[in-house]
């Protein structure tokens, strides 16, 4: 495993610590794939104890304040919980940077794919998929939208 992106940024034994402390899952840490696509932070997916997650931080040397990003974004999430606007789900949140060397949140996997990665066959073979894909992406961001609240 000495040759993985993911190992000089998310130290296992620290997040397994902070995991123990807060009663999420028991035992190590197994399968971390990092996840592909993103431009400003890190992604890591794992399972600990028969869970999947999705670990979710700033990137060693980030633009502006890294922290305090992932500290909102971890709000965000955590107050859409329960409403229509499609989201992963928040597992847990640090917002000190002792465990691991910056805030970060865990969150629920979901399924689907990064089109700044690479289209699945489906929607690299047929416009009218891609479009499609597109019109349900800006539905989702406009379903919790409310101009009068």
């Amino acid at each position: 495993m000495s040759g993985d992106p993911w190992q000089a940024l998310v130290d296992l034994g620290k997040l397994q610590t902070w995991m123990d402390d807060r009663g999420l899952g028991r035992g190590p840490i197994e399968n971390p794939t990092a996840l592909a696509g993103g431009t400003q932070n890190i992604l890591l997916r794992f399972e600990r104890d028969g869970r999947s997650y999705v670990l979710r931080r700033s990137p060693r040397s980030p633009r502006g304040d890294g922290n305090a990003t992932n500290r909102r974004e971890a709000r965000v999430l955590g107050a859409l919980a329960g409403s229509d606007v499609p989201h992963p789900g928040l597992i847990a949140a640090c917002s000190s940077t002792d465990a691991i060397g910056a805030a970060f949140y865990l969150m629920e996997p979901v399924a689907g794919f990064s089109a700044m990665v690479a289209l699945p066959p489906l929607h690299a073979g047929d416009a009218a998929v891609r479009r499609r894909t597109g019109f349900a992406l800006v539905d989702g961001a406009l379903a919790g939208f409310n101009p009068g609240a």
